[in-house]
């Protein structure tokens, strides 16, 4: 709770979102907590009069922390400095483009395996010959009709690995909010990869713990953090992150306004995925019964998670995720 406090005093006010990057994603390794518990923490500082939650007409539910003793004067002018800087990043215009960063990244990965091995096969690809008016690239999307199977929607990416056969699923989520077992996002990717029964593969800024260790390895998922949001290399991409990396401001350290492969993930796809995949791959077959009882909600996480990681002691464990 200190840590908070801290943050809080430093920056006057400070949004969720800015709280995690501060505290869950830096500082300290020691002191690093994970988003639930950076909220509970937050929740107990509100209850005992510390913190003040303030909300704002043009973000409507939103919170902005700030500690209980600053004046609503100063609370105020803080709010109005992050304000259109907040806005222009949850914008729908700005949103709806947000995946493509990371799944070009990955795309050039692809292709690049793909000229070293012709081997490997794998379904979705950009034209990044010219971007459209909206500063987009023009995707074909993979099937949505795999065998007798037919998704809702269609997945990121379909990769058949030479090193063991095995058709997986990658689904890129270049997100700011750290992705959590029962998350919506999680559990209709999780609904994708059985309905056409492939192994998935998520790619993420950041996963906690509780969703790598006792949702994603004991149950054949393979999950990789990225720790970085990526924006459109675009000029309005490039001014944006200027923006949101501010530090008396939103405070988005990891941003980077680029389509290139990050280092740590062209890593894992050369070295790690194969051998990933041999060993994923069984145990999502062996639990895919239990997965999907879950994403169809007949059994809780609890009961998921007793199944997958029964000897899972974290401290979050009885936490319903």
């Amino acid at each position: 709770m200190r840590r908070i406090q801290s943050v809080l005093e430093r920056e006057q006010v400070a949004a969720i979102r800015t709280l995690e990057m501060k505290i869950s994603d830096g500082g300290p390794t020691p002191q690093r907590i994970e988003p639930h518990i950076l909220g509970l923490a937050g929740i107990e500082l509100v209850h005992r009069g510390f913190v003040k939650i303030h909300r704002h007409p043009d973000t409507a539910t939103h919170n902005w922390y700030a500690p209980a003793r600053l004046p609503q004067t100063a609370v105020n002018q803080k709010i109005a400095q992050l304000l259109p800087v907040y806005q222009e990043t949850v914008a729908p215009g700005f949103t709806s483009t947000l995946g493509d960063p990371l799944e070009i990244s990955v795309f050039k990965i692809l292709r690049e395996l793909r000229e070293q091995d012709r081997r490997l096969t794998f379904f979705g690809s950009f034209d990044l010959s010219s971007r459209t008016p909206s500063g987009r690239f023009s995707k074909t999307e993979p099937p949505v009709s795999i065998a007798d199977a037919t998704l809702n929607g269609p997945p990121d990416f379909i990769l058949i690995h030479p090193a063991t056969g095995e058709p997986a699923l990658i689904e890129c989520k270049n997100l700011r909010e750290w992705i959590y077992p029962s998350s919506g996002e999680m559990k209709e990717f999780i609904r994708k990869a059985l309905t056409v029964n492939m192994t998935p593969i998520i790619i993420a800024r950041r996963l906690p713990y509780i969703t790598k260790v006792a949702l994603c390895a004991p149950a054949g998922i393979i999950a990789h953090e990225t720790y970085n949001q990526l924006y459109p290399d675009t000029a309005y991409g490039h001014q944006l992150a200027s923006k949101v990396r501010l530090i008396r401001g939103l405070g988005y350290a990891d941003v980077r306004p680029s389509e290139d492969p990050l280092p740590r993930t062209i890593e894992f796809f050369v070295k790690n995925l194969p051998t990933l995949l041999s060993t994923a791959a069984p145990r999502f077959q062996a639990n895919r019964p239990m997965l999907k009882k879950w994403v169809d909600s007949e059994i809780t996480w609890t009961q998921l998670r007793l199944h997958l990681a029964g000897d899972y002691q974290g401290p979050d464990a009885d936490m319903p995720f």
